[in-house]
């Protein structure tokens, strides 16, 4: 994210989680982007006391509700971590809507200081993206973290539904899942692992869609790149994919639909439904339309969060 020189100075410092002994650092604001845990309660309380005089912000790009019902056994206590948290901050800074809200219902006490400033990445290439032609199988393309929280093992049992003439996929990335999913997609001929990406332009010219089956997802950047990418999209009813994928779906005509869909999270059925649903779109618009490209109205409109997002970003750290 890149600031006005004149508005401010920003250096990025990495710290050790667990480390009482902190630097002192020539600071007016210090932006926290660590995960909030118990153990890095100290940490936070440390950095309070070394600047007594510096704005604290914490972004919360880590937690939201999809995430507690799915990986939180003791909610009650987990949430009393997160109020800890947010009550050494001056302003906590969510990425999503949603976020925003679920965060407002828990902690009413620090209601005024949870800002929704949300999140996008500057993406002005994806635009020069051409249209991809379609040809006989369906090309789908899925990267991220290789982490259950992206759902990617899902994905490869719904492909191993079709058969290699009707679906094709790659999946790119890098993580803990890696062996795990080498497995699954092994009884796959159609499903080709190919590491991490360090650009992802080849992947999505190379895609006619991009599914996202993550089982939380506060934002999820990758459903932003595949907008300004033109790509259909199939993506879990969650979190920030929700919030980003409904009002595109409001710009589309009705027999367009299908370009874009949101499912139930951990549903295998439902990303075979989906599937199927965008195949048969696919045949009946091959003969009038080259490809699944969305509107260029929709991949302008997603490109131009990031500035609107800079823009919150300046004014809070200036008011």
């Amino acid at each position: 994210m890149a600031f006005d020189p004149q508005l401010c100075q920003m250096t990025i410092e990495q710290l050790d989680p667990h480390q009482l002994l902190v630097p002192k650092y020539d600071a007016d604001v210090i932006c926290i982007h660590i995960a909030s845990s118990w153990s890095k309660l100290p940490l936070f309380a440390a950095l309070k006391l070394r600047h007594p005089n510096c704005v604290f912000i914490y972004q919360e790009h880590h937690y939201c509700q999809a995430f507690v019902s799915q990986c939180v056994s003791q909610p009650t206590r987990f949430y009393r971590m997160l109020a800890l948290t947010y009550s050494m901050m001056d302003k906590v800074f969510t990425v999503s809507s949603a976020q925003q809200q679920w965060l407002q219902q828990l902690f009413p006490q620090h209601s005024a200081k949870l800002i929704n400033v949300g999140q996008a990445k500057q993406l002005d290439t994806l635009l020069e993206l051409a249209p991809r032609t379609l040809t006989k199988p369906l090309m789908i393309g899925a990267y991220g973290r290789l982490h259950q929280q992206k759902g990617f093992d899902l994905l490869l049992q719904a492909i191993a539904q079709f058969s290699p003439d009707q679906v094709q996929c790659k999946l790119a990335g890098a993580g803990a899942q890696a062996s795990y999913l080498g497995q699954l997609a092994q009884s796959s001929v159609h499903v080709e692992l190919i590491g991490e990406l360090q650009l992802i332009e080849p992947l999505l010219a190379h895609s006619d869609v991009v599914v996202i089956p993550s089982r939380w997802e506060p934002f999820g950047l990758v459903c932003q790149e595949a907008l300004v990418a033109g790509k259909a999209i199939i993506a879990t009813n969650i979190d920030g994919l929700t919030e980003q994928l409904l009002p595109m779906q409001s710009m589309l005509p009705n027999n367009q639909k299908a370009l874009l869909q949101l499912i139930n999270a951990n549903s295998v059925a439902e990303l075979v439904t989906a599937i199927t649903r965008l195949l048969q779109y696919k045949q009946v618009t091959q003969l009038a339309r080259p490809s699944l490209q969305l509107p260029m109205a929709i991949r302008t409109t997603a490109a131009n969060r990031y500035d609107a997002v800079l823009a919150q970003w300046s004014h809070q750290l200036t008011s």
